[in-house]
Order: structure tokens, then sequence, then C-alpha cells
């Protein structure tokens, strides 16, 4: 494996690749936190009438792929649809919303796994990958989530 020896710079901050997950340690912005050192909840959302959103972002050191695993459960009851993103250097790359509905405020339904393969073979080095995610708005929440996992190889 190639060695990146210039950080990689995410949000303006320089951010060195830790050996053990060949990534960066990730940044968690709102609802997301870290369940396993590759992988994330983006969001997890109460029946609270709030809009939970999350963001997990990381640079990758040297690969020549990188796979992301999305899975979640979404409300069917809403005015607005829970979604999932994923953006490779910046770029959409996967987007997902549910459209499913029903009439039933504590219906749910599982989605994915999705799963998001980067071939890496032109750049190897220096990748950045944000994943963001949102119920969408406020009704019926009802323990519903998004979950990321990464594998890079």
């Amino acid at each position: 494996m190639a060695h990146l020896i210039t950080p990689i710079t995410i949000d303006g901050e320089a951010r060195c690749c830790q050996p053990a997950t060949r990534r960066t340690i990730a940044i968690l912005t709102d609802a997301a936190k870290e369940l396993s050192p590759n992988q994330w909840e983006i969001y997890r959302a109460a029946q609270d009438n709030s809009i939970k959103m999350g963001a997990v972002k990381f640079g990758v050191c040297c690969a020549k792929q990188i796979v992301i695993t999305l899975e979640g459960e979404i409300e069917t009851l809403n005015d607005s649809y829970d979604w999932i993103r994923v953006l490779h250097n910046g770029i959409e790359v996967f987007f997902h919303e549910s459209t499913q509905t029903s009439e039933d405020p504590d219906d749910a339904v599982a989605v994915g796994p999705f799963a998001v393969t980067l071939e890496l073979e032109d750049r190897p080095c220096g990748h950045i990958i944000e994943i963001t995610g949102s119920t969408g708005d406020g009704k019926a929440n009802n323990d519903v989530f998004w979950k990321a996992s990464v594998a890079i190889s």
C-alpha cells in the first residue's frame, strides 16, 4: 500500500490518515454517531416532531476501492421523504429518497442495504467521502434511522 505523505484537507483543516482504518478521523455533525471504527449511524429519530439530520465526512488515504453500505428504516407518513446521499470529492454518487407512503403514523419500512462501490484506480490517494441523511420532516419519526459502513481496500 502506498502512503499519503501530505495530510488531507477537510473543511480547511489538515487531517492525517489512521493506519488501522486507512482513512482520516471522521467528522460527525448533527445527529451522527460512530458505532464502530468503520460504521456510523447517520441519524436516529424519535417521535418528537423534530427533523433529524446527520453527516459523516472523512478522507481516504490510498486505496483501490471503497464500498459504502447503506441501510435504514424509514417512516411512511409524511409530507417530505427520508433520504440519504453520498458525495465523493464533492460530487453526488448516490442518492435515495423514500417515496413509499401509508396512512399509518406508526408504519416504518426497512430500506437497503445499498452498496455504493467507488473504483479509485485513476487516483488512489486523497479522496473525501461525505454521507448525509435526513428525515425530511418531523412527522411520525418512530425510531427511524440510516446507517453507513465503509470497506476500504
